[in-house]
């Protein structure tokens, strides 16, 4: 900087200022440097997780799948218990591996949530029945509980949500051993929203160990846990809480704790979304219970809370609900003095599980007694004795309602109890049994793994596909430049020689444009699914496999090309 020095109009000098920035210039350039090695060091993490993910996901494809396979062949009590095991270890592993990749993005800040229309109640209590299936026998019980007044059909991420409740549940379930575990939703009384919006309230409660007071702020810390002996005794990786509250703070939510050591946790998560069309779709045929109105429903089962929600659905569903008892012998007596008045009961909804009574031995007596002729009885129970309606019917059971359940199961099981249908739908996963065959369509699979190759190939017969097989993706490209139809094609995209992005480039440019190729890959990072896209690729199916997933992804791109 300078300054003249004038004197009587005429410059007589100037003064100079000089200023030593050495120090700045070379922060500037460590500043520089410094970011450069940062960006380098997530690029080389990324890079790590994405090889990680890639390489435990292809020999998982052939573990669990294989697995899938063997439980529909003819195995004894034994090798399917050690089946159930293997299965089990693997979707832990899995599990394990899409928390570190989800810790990845919320420490980048590339998480994203998408706004889409779904079921919320059919969502709820598909998660809560997968969850509860681990409790199965344990002296634990589980109930779900969704107010009157949560909508049904609401707009937001219903992806996000399910992995903040499995990871909720989850968590409830390993840290209980005894009494009880519920989700109950509401609208939130305290909430904010718009006019087109409903906050709603999701709360996991459970009487499990508790946390103790001085770490409750610490439970959403990475790779937390109370105490290194809860990490011994329970496993995990202390990341399940963290991707929750960064899974709630992205959705617009919060989520708060409550608990007490020794006597059980409660978590209250705030979410906010918009209200969808009603109508648009339902997990249910509302209109299908008419033939249930007015009709008496009894109910007996020990759990004080199981009978309230038994009540409060069979008054929803436009059933008359009696006085309810806990014990086969109150019920005994009860349904003697309903004989007496003439008023026996259209229904009778038993729970199996019963600590005082027999329940069988008194569904025994009612159906050698000619004035229960017309009762419908139906085992509202968890008993894992009785996991289908075909078992129910050989213990004499008219029907058979698996708990946790909702008023659309309520229905479905009773209408169908009287000869009536309901028509259910499912608006968050879609059957595999609906839409076109598979049979005959003609399909090249591009895979270098001879394990997955074996896999897929009994995948493919299931349904009947005929299919071509390729283990490059320079053979891929010689086998459709021979002029041979297919109706989809399975392609790889690690593979050697020439990989599955630039194989799909090549086709689309030279040989068909408009064939579906569908990545079959161990890539499950946003930036591999955008790579997949960019080459022309129609459609991305995750390692490991399901075969309801891939017949559905069969049927959906036979549809198309019809």
């Amino acid at each position: 900087m300078s300054t003249p020095i004038e004197f009587k109009g005429k410059i007589q000098g100037i003064v100079l200022v000089f200023r030593d920035i050495t120090e700045r210039k070379q922060a500037a350039e460590a500043l520089f440097v410094a970011k450069e090695k940062a960006e380098e060091a997530h690029q080389a993490k990324s890079n790590f997780l994405a090889s990680m993910s890639h390489e435990i996901r292809t020999p998982m494809n052939a573990i669990l799948g294989f697995s899938e396979l063997l439980k529909t062949t003819e195995l004894s009590d034994k090798q399917k218990n050690y089946l159930d095991m293997v299965n089990a270890g693997g979707q832990l592993l899995l599990r394990i591996i899409d928390d570190i990749l989800d810790i990845a993005k919320i420490e980048s800040g590339r998480l994203e949530f998408e706004v889409v229309d779904f079921d919320l109640r059919y969502l709820v209590v598909n998660v809560f029945k997968m969850v509860s299936v681990r409790m199965r026998g344990s002296q634990v019980y589980p109930y779900v509980d969704i107010k009157p007044d949560v909508p049904v059909h609401v707009k937001g991420d219903p992806t996000r949500l399910r992995q903040i409740l499995v990871n909720l549940l989850g968590n409830a379930a390993k840290f209980t051993t005894q009494g009880e575990i519920a989700l109950i939703v509401d609208v939130d009384p305290d909430g904010k929203a718009a006019d087109d919006e409903v906050c709603v309230r999701f709360m996991v409660k459970d009487s499990g160990v508790g946390i103790p007071a001085d770490k409750l702020e610490d439970i959403f810390s990475p790779f937390t846990q109370v105490d290194k002996s809860t990490t011994r005794k329970y496993g995990g990786t202390g990341l399940g809480l963290t991707i929750v509250k960064a899974f709630v703070k992205g959705m617009g939510g919060e989520i708060n704790v409550r608990s007490e050591e020794g006597k059980g946790t409660e978590f209250i998560v705030h979410l906010s979304f918009k209200r969808a069309p009603e109508g648009a779709f339902s997990a249910v045929d509302l209109s299908s219970h008419e033939g249930l109105k007015g009709r008496t429903a009894f109910i007996l089962d020990d759990n004080e809370i199981a009978r309230k929600i038994l009540r409060k659905n069979c008054e929803a569903a436009g059933m008359i609900p009696l006085p309810p008892e806990s014990t086969s012998e109150a019920a005994q007596d009860s349904l003697e003095q309903l004989l007496k008045e003439g008023k026996p009961p259209d229904v009778l909804l038993f729970d199996i599980m019963l600590e005082k009574g027999d329940s069988l031995g008194l569904l025994k007596t009612i159906k050698q007694d000619e004035r229960f002729s017309r009762c419908k009885i139906i085992a509202v129970t968890a008993e894992p004795r009785i996991e289908d309606s075909n078992v129910a019917g050989e213990l004499g059971f008219d029907g058979y309602l698996p708990k946790p359940f909702v008023i659309a199961d309520l229905i479905s099981v009773v209408t169908a109890a009287f000869g009536e249908k309901g028509q259910k739908k499912d608006p968050v996963m879609d059957r595999p049994g609906d839409g076109p065959s598979c049979a005959g369509a003609k399909i090249l699979l591009v895979e270098d793994s001879i394990a997955n190759i074996e896999l897929m190939k009994e995948f493919f017969s299931i349904p009947g596909c005929d299919v071509d097989y390729a283990y490059t993706g320079k053979q891929a490209v010689d086998q459709l430049s021979k002029g041979i139809r297919y109706d989809m094609c399975f392609m790889d995209i690690h593979m050697p020689e020439m990989d599955g992005l630039e194989a799909t480039k090549i086709i689309r440019e030279k040989i068909d444009a408009s064939l579906p190729i569908i990545a079959l890959t161990a890539a499950v990072l946003r930036e591999e699914r955008e790579a997949a896209f960019s080459v022309g690729m129609s459609d991305f199916l995750a390692k490991p496999i399901q075969f309801a997933t891939l017949e559905k992804k069969i049927k959906e791109h036979m549809s198309r090309s019809t």
